[in-house]
């Protein structure tokens, strides 16, 4: 009976003592639950709406619910959201002004997936990407393209008599600039130098002659009517 008692009293104490843990348990995650709270009100405060609501998370984490955590929590989420949202937009604006429709575009879409049709957003990333020109490579091809297709013209190769051109030839293009954009007309604009080559034959005794020349030549891309880009040259 003896051995009995000691080890209901020893039951008695780890009981005790399971209590006691869990009591000051509960007074720690109060104190922390407290602290995180206090935190997150001095950041919305200072109008650092993001890290108030992450502190109130963290308060959550050890008293759920505590005081109106999960109210000021969803609250300033909320305020977060927009005040991002309002940058990303403000973002696009600035990059639109510079004609980087691509990095606007992208920013447009970032303010709408923090608050969800947020302004319009999500039209202006539609005619940012509309915008959006094509790569230097794909532009290089399409003026090539361009040009080929409708052969050289016989007064880039310099003052000659067409009757004694015999051929021509596209040597090589180059884009000289990252080009203009015009709103009014939804175009943008290159600078192109292009490097033709013409066989040219004497009327008199057949001699023939190559000769290059290189010129300088505008070209508009602009979308046709099935919404694909492509190149002209400008006769402006």
């Amino acid at each position: 009976s003896a051995a009995f008692y000691r080890a209901t009293e020893y039951v008695d104490h780890f009981r005790d003592a399971d209590l006691l843990a869990k009591h000051y348990r509960q007074i720690a995650d109060q104190k922390d639950a407290e602290a995180y709270y206090q935190k997150a009100l001095s950041a919305a405060h200072l109008g650092q709406y993001r890290d108030a609501a992450q502190a109130l998370n963290r308060s959550q984490s050890f008293l759920h619910d505590y005081k109106d955590s999960a109210y000021l929590m969803k609250h300033y989420t909320k305020l977060a959201d927009e005040e991002d949202a309002s940058q990303h937009y403000n973002s696009a604006l600035d990059y639109l002004d510079r004609n980087q429709f691509a990095n606007a575009a992208r920013e447009f879409r970032a303010a709408n997936t923090y608050v969800h049709g947020f302004r319009d957003a999500l039209m202006q990333a539609e005619r940012a990407d509309a915008a959006t020109p094509p790569t230097m490579k794909q532009i290089h091809h399409m003026i090539e393209h361009e040009v080929e297709e409708h052969g050289i013209n016989p007064k880039w190769l310099g003052n000659i008599d067409d009757h004694r051109l015999i051929s021509t030839q596209l040597e090589h293009i180059k884009i000289l600039d990252k080009g203009y954009y015009n709103r009014s007309r939804s175009i943008w604009l290159y600078e192109v130098s292009i490097a033709c080559s013409g066989l040219i034959q004497d009327e008199n005794d057949h001699h023939q002659e190559t000769i290059r020349n290189v010129v300088h030549k505008r070209f508009l891309l602009r979308r046709n009517l099935r919404n694909v880009w492509e190149a002209k040259l400008s006769h402006h």
